[in-house]
């Protein structure tokens, strides 16, 4: 687990700066993992950070440990498949492309094929329906900002 920087180390720019800067100052947090207290008339208000300072969602364990869960659940009756179903449900807009596929490619195998039966079928198959309509948008979003990106570069 990462240690967090005391506040009094960390550089402040004024929120003014940061209005004018912004892409440049969200890049170079971004690239030099560093956070920035942001001032507004000389006194902190504000810390920006990178995302992966205070998600445990952004490493691929997290993923693997949320696809572990889905096979679990797919193949077994209890209550933890459940608290499984209603995890997905509650959180799947945090999960990233890998972890999503994943999951689809999984919940499609058990239900076509399962090599045991798959309790609660009808959920997991909204789970999936709304999973690849996630993914689906994730990769278009990620598509427009690269011809986006690519627009900006010519």
């Amino acid at each position: 687990m990462m240690t967090l920087p005391k506040i009094e180390t960390l550089e402040r720019i004024d929120q003014k700066y940061l209005a004018e800067h912004l892409d440049e100052t969200l890049d170079r947090v971004r690239k030099e993992n560093i956070a920035l207290v942001i001032t507004k008339d000389g006194k902190d208000d504000l810390v920006l950070c990178p995302q992966s300072w205070v998600s445990p969602m952004v490493d691929d364990e997290f993923g693997c440990v949320v696809n572990s869960a889905i096979r679990h659940a797919l193949r077994s009756d209890d209550s933890d498949s459940s608290g499984v179903l209603h995890f997905v449900l509650k959180n799947y807009k945090l999960f990233d492309e890998r972890t999503l596929a994943v999951a689809i490619s999984d919940i499609e195998r058990d239900l076509d094929y399962p090599l045991f039966p798959v309790s609660s079928s009808e959920s997991w198959l909204e789970i999936k329906e709304l999973l690849s309509v996630w993914l689906k948008d994730l990769q278009a979003a990620k598509y427009r900002k690269g011809v986006q990106n690519d627009g900006e570069q010519r």
